[in-house]
């Protein structure tokens, strides 16, 4: 558990992954060496060719290509392994070799000072390469409070994430980072981001930016690259809303003000609601009550509860103990804590038993 309170996935599988991401890593490391490592290459074995075929050695036959090669390396250091050769054709290579290897390696180290200096943009890529690795994922498009909450649940439900946020300055990006979670900092309406976090291999994408238009236009780009997508869509429009789950099958849309408001109307009418949401046009309440003393409900069981209200038990607390789904002949005594999913109605009808 990191400080944030975020769990990340196992670490059996932040091994493999992390091995998986080194060796990208190391790929796209090389594509800014690969072009002076083959001329140094090539250097060393072109020399060491020419050594090999025109180079007399005083005392012994030609040498072969292997030792040629080294020949020609340890030239470059100005640690000549063999004397000065007599033939002319061979003694500018002996000054070339060691003036083009030291030029070469000295691009190299320039090259690999710049990477260590511009750190953040490799960070960035090193999440990129974790991201790449990730399959029948979620993709998280947006780390604002509500796309921070989700994260929150999905990683205590140990699923796999990975993050996509446009903000380099988000005050959530460190925290989803130490939990082991990939964040690539870009725009997730670029086709190219989606794909370099393998939307294509995602069984599902979440998007909760705080842009409308921005929404639509990722979902409709993941449906494009994974048709089987499955697509969770935060809009603020409702009728907006209504017109996306219609016209381009999206399974889930939801309206944020539409789900605030159940919860603000309900918390109004009673202090036990916890929750609120609609099952098509019934609104059912998660509500928790503390048994007081002397109220009806002390000494009952969960079934006589359940005859006398429409309800369901979602758990009891005694104590230091919680159990969810309890038992029909569990009993309820003073003190305990039970949560319960019902309407609004019921929830009233119970609080007022309880003498709450």
């Amino acid at each position: 558990m990191t400080s944030s309170g975020l769990r990340g996935p196992s670490f059996a599988r932040r091994v493999v992954r992390h091995i998986r991401a080194q060796l990208r890593f190391f790929a796209v490391l090389l594509t800014e060496f690969w072009i002076t490592l083959a001329a140094f290459v090539f250097m060393v074995c072109g020399s060491g060719w020419l050594l090999s075929r025109f180079y007399d050695v005083p005392g012994q036959e030609r040498l072969p290509f292997v030792e040629g090669a080294y020949a020609a390396l340890t030239l470059v250091f100005f640690q000549p392994a063999y004397p000065f050769p007599s033939e002319w054709y061979l003694r500018p290579l002996f000054f070339l070799v060691p003036l083009v290897g030291l030029g070469l390696l000295a691009e190299g180290i320039v090259r690999f000072v710049s990477i260590v200096i511009n750190h953040e943009a490799r960070l960035e890529e090193w999440h990129m390469a974790m991201a790449s690795t990730y399959s029948d994922h979620i993709i998280l498009c947006g780390l604002g409070r509500i796309g921070y909450r989700v994260l929150q649940q999905l990683l205590r439900t140990k699923e796999d994430v990975v993050a996509i946020e446009k903000n380099k300055d988000c005050v959530f990006l460190e925290d989803a980072r130490s939990a082991g979670v990939p964040v690539v900092v870009a725009d997730p309406t670029r086709e190219a981001v989606l794909e370099s976090v393998n939307v294509a291999g995602a069984r599902t994408i979440i998007i909760a930016t705080d842009d409308d238009l921005a929404n639509l236009e990722i979902a409709l780009d993941a449906r494009d690259l994974n048709p089987s997508i499955r697509v969770v869509l935060r809009l603020f429009n409702e009728a907006l809303l209504a017109k996306v789950k219609k016209a381009f099958n999206i399974q889930i849309a939801f309206s944020t003000s539409a789900l605030a408001g159940p919860v603000f109307a309900s918390a109004s009418a009673s202090k036990a609601i916890r929750q609120s949401f609609f099952v098509d046009d019934t609104l059912l309440e998660v509500a928790e009550f503390t048994v007081l003393p002397r109220s009806s409900l002390a000494g009952k069981t969960l079934n006589d509860l359940k005859e006398r209200f429409p309800m369901r038990v979602i758990s009891i607390a005694t104590g230091k103990e919680q159990k969810l789904f309890p038992r029909g002949s569990e009993k309820v005594a003073e003190d305990d804590t039970i949560v319960v999913l019902a309407t609004l109605e019921t929830v009233k009808a119970i609080e007022a038993a309880n003498g709450g």
